[in-house]
C-alpha cells in the first residue's frame, strides 16, 4: 500500500505539471485505477484490523471530477451552441434541502434530450437519461419538442430539491432541429424504488463517449452544458 500511495503521489505531481489535456487525462486515469486498487487493499486491511495503515492519498470522486471537468469543457463548435442552460438560483454550489430550478433556452425550434451525470463524494457515480414523458414509449419518453413560439424564451424543465449524497453534477442538454430518433445506449434499472435509464461506465468516460457519439449521429446535434455542486 505504501508503494501504491507513492505511485499515486508521483502521477499526481506529473498531472499538475502537465499543460496538455490529453497527457493530463492519461495520468489522471492512471491515478484513478491505482486509487481503486489502494481502496480495495485499504478496505480489506480494515476488516482484518491491520494497524498503522497509510492514509488514502486522494479519493475516487476527486480524480473522477478532475477528469470529468476536462472532458466537459466545450470543444470546437460546441462553443457556438445555440442551447443555453442555467439554474435558479444561479449559483455553482447548492445546499442540501435547497430547492432549485433547471431552465433552458434555444435560439431555434428543435427537439432535445437531457443527460445527468452525478459524481457523489462517497458512493458510485452514474450517468442517466432524464425521462420527461413517462406516459410515452421508446425514444419519445426522453424527448421534448420546442416549437417556434418558445424560441428565445427560458423554459422551466422542473423544480428539484438537493438531497444526499452530495457531490458534483454535470447536465447536458442535447438538441437538434430534426426529430431525434436514436439515443445513447442505456440500461433500464430499478434503483431506490424508481426506474432509471443508466448509461454504462464511469461519468468521465460517458462524457467523452457522448461527444464521440454525437460526431457519429446523422443529425445536427448541439449541446448546452452546466456543472454545479451540492454540499451539506
Amino acid at each position: 500500500m505504501k508503494q501504491l500511495k507513492k505511485s499515486i503521489i508521483h502521477f499526481q505531481n506529473e498531472a499538475k505539471k502537465s499543460r496538455d489535456n490529453v497527457t493530463r487525462i492519461f495520468l489522471l486515469e492512471k491515478i484513478f485505477e491505482l486509487q481503486k486498487e489502494f481502496d480495495r487493499y485499504f478496505s480489506v486491511a480494515k476488516v482484518l484490523k491491520i494497524g498503522h495503515l497509510p492514509s488514502p492519498p486522494t479519493s475516487i470522486s476527486v480524480i473522477e471530477n478532475q477528469i470529468a471537468e476536462i472532458n466537459f469543457q466545450p470543444k470546437n463548435l460546441e462553443n457556438l451552441s445555440w442551447v443555453k442552460i442555467r439554474l435558479n438560483p444561479d449559483r455553482k454550489v447548492l445546499k442540501v434541502g435547497e430547492n432549485y430550478q433547471i431552465l433552458v433556452k434555444f435560439s431555434k425550434p428543435c427537439y432535445f434530450y437531457t443527460i445527468d451525470h452525478i459524481i457523489p463524494i462517497t458512493g458510485k457515480s452514474k450517468s442517466y437519461l432524464i425521462e420527461w414523458n413517462d406516459h410515452l414509449e421508446g425514444v419519445e419518453k426522453f424527448i421534448i419538442r420546442v416549437p417556434n413560439s418558445m424560441v428565445n424564451k427560458w423554459i422551466l424543465l422542473g423544480t428539484f430539491q438537493v438531497s444526499e449524497p452530495v457531490g458534483d453534477e454535470y447536465i447536458e442538454v442535447v438538441a437538434s432541429q430534426r426529430p431525434i430518433t436514436s439515443l445513447p445506449a442505456y440500461l433500464k434499472i430499478k434503483e431506490d424504488g424508481a426506474i432509471q435509464y443508466i448509461l454504462d461506465g464511469q461519468v468521465y468516460q460517458n462524457i467523452d463517449k457522448l461527444r464521440e457519439y454525437r460526431k457519429l449521429t446523422p443529425i445536427d446535434e448541439v449541446v448546452g452544458k452546466i456543472h454545479f455542486q451540492s454540499r451539506r
